[in-house]
């Protein structure tokens, strides 16, 4: 290819990126992603403010509606400010390479704010509700409600990890089918020093029916629960439903439940598990209550060995898989 004409392309991509989204302010319907990468300047329009010194987007009351396959692209170390009402609905065939994206930061996200935030996606091949390298959640309530689609399926995903302060965060992810390979997870972090946090707040997370695995919050590297209430459900599943799994699970406060459903494989409430290549152990400081399918609670014991759920014939209903170093500090009831 000609290199002027390869220059004129690269000038003509850089100004789409750097225009400011004024289009997008409260749009009914757009066919474009609401871009903030490279906006070097201060803008606003109906229902939001950029303020590009800190990278932060206010919305107040704030309605997008698109059919684009990203909704809202942010850059790294961005703060999104809720205040008041705010909905971002995408409606995607996800065409794109990488399917359906909600709310996308390419890099770390901080959501605080007063207000709240609904997002919801009705792609068709794979969608992600929120993704950011790594997200913390402040006093804001957040919800994201993902469809059905014939691919993964992941309410939040990131690569790094997670931390919920206070506020609330409500997550349910739809069901997937294709192949088994395919996955349908409320809240996903991939890497092997990734971690999910909750010192405070409420937290709601379910996955849906999956051809392959359902995992309610799945972290490669620890769990962390120092406070707060948790709630999480993995759907049924063709091969494994599992609510929490992680290298690493510490309880050190707050209060919960964790539910599995019925699946092909393994139906495992609580895993800490030696799939990955880390140690693994449950610590436990506060008691922790697990439902199964069946739907029956209990409560997990101060034995330092796998313990299974079962029904009159002995199959497991839930399953804790412990790994491999366990260490319990004494249980403390309520």
């Amino acid at each position: 290819m000609n290199p002027k004409r390869i220059l004129v392309i690269v000038l003509a991509v850089t100004l789409m990126l750097a225009a400011a989204p004024t289009a997008q302010a409260n749009n009914p319907t757009t066919t474009e992603t609401w871009n903030f990468m490279d906006q070097n300047r201060d803008s606003s329009g109906q229902g939001w403010v950029w303020e590009s010194a800190t990278n932060t987007l206010t919305l107040t009351d704030f309605t997008q509606n698109t059919s684009a396959d990203t909704a809202l692209l942010l850059p790294g170390d961005s703060t999104l400010v809720l205040e008041g009402e705010n909905h971002i609905t995408l409606t995607s065939d996800g065409s794109g390479f990488f399917g359906a994206w909600g709310v996308l930061s390419i890099g770390s996200l901080t959501i605080d704010g007063t207000g709240s935030l609904t997002v919801t996606l009705d792609g068709t091949r794979q969608n992600i509700g929120m993704s950011a390298m790594y997200l913390t959640f402040n006093n804001a309530a957040v919800s994201i409600i993902t469809g059905d689609v014939d691919g993964a399926n992941m309410g939040i995903s990131t690569y790094n990890g997670i931390t919920v302060n206070s506020g609330s965060l409500t997550v349910a992810s739809g069901g997937n089918s294709g192949l088994s390979s395919f996955s349908s997870a409320g809240i996903a972090s991939r890497s092997s020093f990734s971690s999910f946090t909750l010192n405070g707040g409420e937290v709601n997370v379910a996955s849906g029916n999956s051809v392959g695995n359902s995992w309610g919050i799945n972290v490669v590297g620890g769990f962390i629960m120092n406070g707060g209430t948790l709630n999480v459900t993995s759907g049924p599943a063709t091969r494994h439903s599992v609510a929490i799994i992680a290298a690493n699970i510490t309880i050190n406060g707050g209060h919960g439940t964790a539910r599995a459903s019925e699946a092909g494989i393994n139906s495992h409430a609580i895993e800490a598990s030696p799939r990955f290549s880390q140690p693994h152990f449950l610590q436990l400081s506060e008691e922790l209550t697990i439902v199964g399918w069946d739907g029956i609670e209990y409560t997990i014991p101060g034995n330092a060995t796998p313990y299974f759920l079962a029904d009159e014939s002995g199959a497991p209903l839930a399953r804790l898989q412990f790994g491999d170093n366990i260490n319990f500090n004494p249980l403390m009831g309520r």
